[in-house]
């Protein structure tokens, strides 16, 4: 529940807004828990930008880095009506 409610505060702003989830520790479990609901490989997110939305719901890029921070990549996070899926960027 937590985690939806942080994810749920990132998109209540207006503007297109990022949080720097290394300085964020608890935002940072949250987004974790949501993307692991969805099956993503994101061992570490870094960042989470809320980018808009379409038909699909609310979307967010997770900024993702493996557990030794040697590889980095993003995820498309969807936030809709039947829950949340994660798709490459």
């Amino acid at each position: 529940m937590k985690a939806l409610v942080a994810l749920l505060l990132l998109a209540s702003s207006a503007a297109a807004q990022t949080v720097d989830l290394a300085k964020d520790a608890d935002m940072r479990g949250a987004v974790q828990k949501v993307v692991g609901q969805t099956g993503a490989n994101c061992p570490v997110p870094t960042r989470i930008s809320s980018v808009g939305e379409d038909i699909r719901g609310k979307i967010d890029r997770v900024d993702c880095q493996s557990r030794d921070g040697g590889n980095v990549w993003s995820i498309r996070l969807i936030r809709g009506r039947n829950g949340s899926r994660a798709e490459p960027w």
